[in-house]
């Protein structure tokens, strides 16, 4: 992201507007080059070359990726990069990418613990030592005291204060309601992510070894638990689920990536206001798709 706003500030100086256009500029030019990736990891898993269309036409995509300059497209680009060199047998390239899509967003440090069943646990966990290597070495310039204690400041805050189209969590803090007469998300939000990392163990822990095919699908649904006890679910943050689902030919998130922009109905009026029947809309219809099951392919045959 610095190297961004580097490239920006050196091209564009001063000029602010000058600024967010080269950003911008950027972020579509990597997304562009995330969808030839995505295209190519298609053709590997044998799935239509058309699917990339429900990707580069979304709407999601196109508003926060490029439009409003949210770098999750860009990690998604990483993702798909290392993911495609990984199964193309370039092992230190892959783990050194996927250590800049850590870099970028660090919401794919998640799913590191399920290279370890992909390659076996010495390959495994050397990828992940490669990637974390990266993550290291490029934060190294920016680590001091105020850095370090910004970054915990951070990561507090997603987990204990802040809070937006969330599904389980609400259900939690209304129960915490009746029972404490409050806002209970300092003990909520960090509960619900105990429960996660206790799911996620057992899912370790019971697996053996992986295939790509389960690697991207167990990815996709280790992510979307993720999401499904956060406190915080923004719209573009599901935009990570997005090529996992493709690849793993699940429809559910593409229906939860279109149906995430109602939850700005919240941004309609001045004063900052969920509506739980829209969260309901939402939750319900995910949910549907989820139980049923459903592939993407099948929807979109058309018989002639």
């Amino acid at each position: 992201m610095q190297l961004f706003f580097w490239i920006s500030a050196f091209v564009g100086g001063f000029n602010v507007t000058a600024n967010i256009i080269i950003i911008k500029l950027l972020i579509a030019l990597v997304d562009i080059g995330g969808m030839i990736v995505l295209a190519k990891l298609l053709q590997h898993f044998k799935l239509p070359i058309g699917l990339l269309l429900l990707y580069a036409l979304n709407p999601s995509v196109i508003l926060e990726g490029a439009g409003n300059a949210h770098f999750e497209v860009v990690q998604v680009t990483f993702v798909c990069l290392a993911i495609y060199l990984i199964i193309n047998q370039k092992f230190i390239a892959g783990s050194s990418v996927f250590g800049l899509a850590i870099i970028t967003k660090l919401i794919p440090i998640i799913l590191l613990p399920l290279f370890i069943k992909y390659f076996g646990f010495k390959r495994g966990m050397l990828f992940c030592g490669i990637a974390l290597l990266v993550v290291v070495i490029s934060f190294l310039p920016f680590v001091n005291t105020t850095f370090l204690q910004g970054f915990s400041s951070t990561i507090g805050l997603y987990f204990q204060s802040f809070e937006f189209n969330a599904s389980l969590y609400y259900i939690a803090r209304k129960i915490g309601y009746l029972e404490k007469g409050f806002n209970y998300i300092s003990v909520i939000g960090p509960m619900l992510m105990l429960r996660f990392l206790s799911i996620y163990a057992i899912i370790f822990f019971v697996l053996q070894k992986i295939s790509s095919k389960q690697l991207v699908t167990l990815g996709m649904i280790v992510l979307s638990l993720f999401y499904a006890l956060s406190t915080t679910v923004h719209p573009w943050y599901i935009i990570n689920l997005l090529p996992l689902a493709l690849l793993a030919n699940k429809l559910y998130v593409v229906v939860w990536v279109g149906i995430a922009f109602v939850s700005y109905n919240a941004y309609q009026t001045a004063l900052f206001s969920e509506s739980i029947i829209w969260l309901l809309i939402e939750y319900i219809t995910v949910l549907l798709f989820i139980l049923s099951n459903q592939s993407i392919i099948k929807p979109l045959k058309i018989k002639l």
